[in-house]
């Protein structure tokens, strides 16, 4: 499945640090429910939406500076994988899929270089980690990974906090 034919969209998607991939549109009522669950975080953040092609959500430029995540949502995405998405994702992003919509959780993927033990350092390669990770609690992620001030295994599998105590 071709990701998109909209020549804006990868602009548009590394215009924001972390996205939400929406690819489950099966129940519009349980999607503003997760959407709910995520925005309810006790922060100054919030999560803001940027359709692509043709939708109903635009977001300014200003609200993408006070949002620990924005959501994009097309029906060019729906049924694609963390592994399709990868290409033209940020280093971490969160998907929004079929199973999200059954237990409140997002599909958390993040890019890491792989490290190389012969020259003792980064390689330029990458691996695309995955794990599910609960929607009420998805600000910490969010907010760390892309930093590395904690790395992925601090978050998944997820524990009930973000440490894994």
């Amino acid at each position: 499945m071709s990701i998109t034919e909209d020549q804006g969209t990868e602009e548009e998607i590394h215009s924001v640090e972390v996205v939400c991939f929406r690819t489950d549109y099966s129940d519009d009522a349980k999607w503003e429910r997760l959407l709910e669950l995520a925005q309810n975080v006790k922060s100054d953040f919030h999560v803001c939406r940027k359709a692509t092609g043709s939708g109903p959500y635009q977001s300014g430029n200003d609200e993408h500076e006070m949002s620990f995540m924005c959501v994009i949502e097309g029906p060019q995405f729906e049924n694609l994988t963390a592994q399709d998405l990868e290409p033209m994702a940020p280093g971490t992003f969160v998907v929004a899929d079929q199973q999200s919509m059954l237990d409140d959780t997002f599909l958390l993927a993040h890019q890491e270089y792989e490290y190389d033990e012969e020259t003792d350092d980064m390689s330029t390669d990458t691996v695309l980690k995955t794990g599910r990770y609960p929607v009420v609690d998805i600000e910490s992620p969010l907010l760390n990974l892309p930093i590395a001030n904690m790395d992925f295994e601090d978050f998944i599998p997820y524990s009930g906090s973000p440490c894994g105590i």
